[in-house]
Parts: C-alpha cells; structure tokens; sequence
C-alpha cells in the first residue's frame, strides 16, 4: 500500500475496504497463514494497530523501516516490496496477490495442487489477457525447498542498480527477466486460455470447472474488485486443449 491517490481506485479510503476484504477472504481460505502487508510511511500508525491487535495474523511492514533490510523504499519500487517474502530465511512458503484481487476457493484449489506437486513455484493465468509468463499478484513460491534461490531473489531485488531498472508497472519485467528463466524445471502454471503459448510449457489444467456461462459471473483469479458477482464473462470458451484430459467437456474451465 503506498502513495494513495485521491479520486483513483487505490485512494486511501478504497485501500483500506480492500485490505478488509482481504483480511476477511484469508480468514475463510488461508487461515493458517500470515498476510504481510508492505506500506509506505504513509500509512497511519493508529489504524496499522488496530488491525494487527484485532487480527493475530496480518503483520504490516513499513518498507522504510525493514528490520536488518533498513529502509528499501528510497531504491525498490514499490509494486516489488510484496516479492521480499521470497528472500526471507523465516518463510517457508508464500503466495504474491494483488490487493483488491479476492482470494476464491478455484484459487485455493490450484495452490493446494501446487503444494502436492512438490514443486518450488507456481504461477496462474486465469483471463484472456493474462499473456504473460508470470503475473505480479499470482504467484508463489516455497523459499523452504531452494534456500540458495531463496537469498539469489532477495539480492536482486537489493540491487539498486538494478531493481531501479522496474518502476512504476515494472514489477512483472522483474520477475520476467530475473525469476522466470531460471525456474523453469521447478514450477507448475495453471493456465485456463493461453497453455499453448511458448512460456506454457509446464502449464496444467485448472482443477476446477469454472460455472457455466448461464451462471453469468465475471469471475476470474486475478480480477480487480467489484468482480465475483451477477454479471457476464470478460471471455468465451477456453481452448480444448487447456481442459483437463478426462474433462474435454469443460467448456468453461
């Protein structure tokens, strides 16, 4: 959360709504893990306490004031603060989402099958439009399984000449160019329209049917809230050849 712009989608008072919702979609879904919420020095100390004392399980981290890190906020941009877990010897798995994204039981789905595969990263791609290798709010990664990878990513992001190379949308030509290439025999992608694109190779069916198109949702992992709710698809049909092999019937999958 950081530089709150009046009369945008992340104004202050927007963000707070979504960091609720999220809070309330990890206590359904995620129960068991930590939301890390990356701020800048913006962020009012009175309202950062009142969260963390009523909910055990959401930690605020002000990047201008990281523990041994110190402050990471003059040089990293700020969409990368959230990609810090991954270089962190305390944390064994985690998830990148964007804030106002809802967290859904088809997202929870394909993390459970990731985590059973026993593969060190995931990466998912839901929509039409998701043409790219690794989106910045869908993925995650297993710090436990690579710990050398693990401290290679939080160096790259200290590298200030450059991580200062990726600012403002820049945080997925980050992953693209420093993550993507060397992870290739160590991630599964869920894929529902594009798994025949060349950065496809390791993608798989999602595990779940999305509802038929008579159910008219705009829902999809990864969409910007208002979304999961009465209204028509942003997509038609996905391809035959991303539905499960013993589903070719899941038009919409």
């Amino acid at each position: 959360m950081f530089g709150f712009a009046p009369k945008s989608v992340f104004d202050r008072n927007s963000s707070i709504t979504y960091l609720y919702q999220l809070i309330a979609d990890m206590n359904k879904l995620y129960p068991d893990w930590i939301l890390r919420v990356y701020h800048d020095s913006t962020m009012e100390s009175e309202l950062v306490c009142s969260i963390e004392c009523t909910y055990d399980h959401v930690d605020f981290c002000n990047a201008s004031a990281l523990g041994r890190l110190g402050s990471v906020s003059s040089f990293v941009p700020p969409k990368i603060w959230r990609f810090l877990p991954a270089g962190d010897d305390y944390v064994d798995i985690m998830v990148c989402r964007d804030l106002d994204s809802p967290l859904t039981l088809r997202e929870l789905a394909a993390v459970d099958e990731w985590i059973s595969s026993g593969k060190a990263w995931h990466t998912m791609r839901d929509h039409p439009m998701h043409f790219v290798a690794m989106l910045g709010g869908m993925w995650g990664f297993r710090p436990v399984l690579n710990r050398t990878f693990s401290k290679y990513v939080l160096q790259t992001i200290l590298n200030r000449s450059l991580v200062t190379g990726y600012n403002g949308r820049g945080d997925q030509g980050f992953l693209l160019d420093n993550i993507w290439p060397h992870i290739q025999n160590q991630i599964i992608a869920h894929d529902s329209f594009l798994c025949t694109e060349p950065y496809s190779k390791n993608s798989r069916p999602w595990p779940t049917r999305r509802l038929p198109l008579s159910n008219d949702t705009n829902c999809f992992v990864g969409c910007s809230r208002p979304c999961c709710r009465p209204s028509k698809y942003p997509f038609g049909e996905c391809p035959t050849a991303c539905r499960p092999k013993n589903h070719t019937d899941w038009t919409m999958c």
